[in-house]
């Protein structure tokens, strides 16, 4: 599972690919079916960061990088993951 997540679940290249060139909601509905299958913190948090931004991350999937940084500082190895790839996607969050 570490391996499955590292590639693509919890790989912000893919998760960003899927955001972009499909729908952020098919990717919130891929984790949503593994999750019910395989149960594990950093999915759910993926999950529940997507779910929240759900709305923002439809209209502009390349805010994704401001929004995983701002929601799940906790999870580190994603958050270093992103973190060194924001100057290639990074798109200041917007401010309401």
């Amino acid at each position: 599972m570490t391996r499955c997540k590292e590639c693509s679940l919890c790989n912000f290249e893919y998760i960003l690919a899927m955001a972009h060139y499909s729908t952020i909601h098919s990717l919130i509905h891929a984790l949503q079916v593994t999750v019910t299958q395989v149960l594990d913190a950093e999915l759910c948090l993926i999950l529940r960061c997507l779910v929240q931004g759900e709305v923002m991350l439809h209209h502009d999937p390349l805010q994704l990088a401001s929004d995983i940084i701002g929601r799940l500082r906790q999870l580190k190895g994603l958050y270093f993951q992103v973190f060194s790839k924001t100057h290639y996607y990074f798109i200041p969050p917007i401010i309401k």
